[in-house]
């Protein structure tokens, strides 16, 4: 298994960096420049994703909510404007049909005021008034105030768990719900709702876990992210067990299956086997993720190459996955230092940000 790693790492060419762990026996198979600080791609969302699970947990729903500021009149008039509040929902425009439907279900027919949201949840409310017209309600958008003490709540919707919201992002690679999760870390635990107040969160959370990586986003687009091999999967190894660790699994795309994975490894001992986080840029390809080898041994593994074609790096990175599924050693030493190593934070330093095209 080393020497297949070794020798597909070699030919995939570019800078690459690979860390293999056995988690059943605590000890490390593999490790290549496992130190060495890469650009991690939507590997990115691995850290976004177990932060917002260990933080809020999985069983988490958010809410959004419609109060009203003013009274039903005669023949379906909302005397006043309608308050749409967005509780921390990363994708509140999905709720707005109900939310529609319980407003006409209340009896109304046309909004005097505005319905009015923050900024956050402008586009929502611009959803909600263009379902409430095609509802034949009358309402138009406005500014966002904020609403009274004794303001009635006239609608209600619930997100799905977050533990499905994880999934969602890991397995479709999703772009834009990664990057509202990481906005609304900042919002609930930081000091704004925004990506840097959203990245000190992510960052403050894996350094508990003694995970040192840079935080630029939340989705990996971002050139400025750096992490290694080691650091992913020591956040895997600390992920394995306990809170968060069923819905992080859950969510990783699983060769031959579904998500980024569902084309690739399929027919090979890696389906049914491995279960696993992309990540791709224009020059970047990296697999991170479990792995059951055949001897029944559960491995972390990340397998991060930089400066090399996706395509062909793809390959490469697949192969080596399978070696893992194939894996059949029956040792079970321990390690005396089973834990993973991080590189320090001045080896981050020295790498310059550059611009990005999509990542998935």
């Amino acid at each position: 298994m080393r020497s297949a790693l070794a020798s597909e790492l070699a030919l995939a060419g570019g800078a690459g960096s690979a860390h293999v762990l056995d988690l059943s026996a605590a000890r490390v198979l593999f490790s290549s420049r496992a130190r060495v600080p890469r650009i991690p791609a939507s590997l990115q969302k691995l850290y976004t994703t177990t932060s917002a699970l260990l933080l809020l947990g999985a069983d988490t729903r958010f809410q959004t909510v419609v109060l009203g500021r003013g009274r039903l009149e005669a023949h379906g008039v909302w005397r006043g404007d309608l308050l749409l509040e967005v509780r921390g929902d990363p994708r509140p425009a999905r709720g707005v049909e109900s939310l529609a439907g319980q407003l006409t279900a209340a009896g109304i027919r046309r909004v005097s005021g505005h319905v009015r949201a923050a900024r956050s949840g402008l586009a929502a409310a611009r959803s909600l008034v263009r379902t409430l017209r095609r509802h034949g309600v009358g309402a138009r958008v406005g500014r966002w105030a904020a609403a009274p003490p004794d303001a009635d709540e006239l609608a209600r919707t619930r997100s799905p768990s977050l533990g499905r919201l994880v999934t969602t992002t890991n397995r479709r690679s999703d772009n834009s719900l990664a990057e509202t999760l990481l906005d609304g870390l900042g919002a609930e635990f930081g000091a704004a709702r925004s990506t840097a107040a959203g990245a000190a969160v992510v960052e403050r959370q894996l350094r508990r876990l003694g995970v040192q990586t840079r935080v630029a986003d939340g989705s990996g687009l971002s050139r400025a992210n750096r992490t290694s091999a080691g650091a992913v999967v020591r956040l895997l190894e600390e992920m394995s067990a306990g809170p968060g660790a069923t819905a992080l699994e859950r969510s990783l795309p699983a060769p031959g299956r579904n998500g980024t994975l569902r084309r690739r490894m399929r027919g090979t001992a890696a389906q049914g086997r491995c279960r696993a986080k992309t990540g791709t840029l224009s020059d970047v390809s990296n697999l991170a993720g479990y792995c059951r080898a055949r001897n029944g041994h559960r491995l972390a593994f990340a397998f991060l190459l930089n400066g090399v074609i996706p395509f062909h790096a793809e390959h490469h990175l697949d192969r080596m996955a399978v070696a893992l599924a194939r894996y059949r050693s029956s040792s079970s030493r321990r390690s005396s230092s089973p834990r993973t190593s991080t590189p320090s934070r001045s080896a981050f330093s020295s790498l310059a940000p550059a611009a990005s095209p999509a990542s998935r």
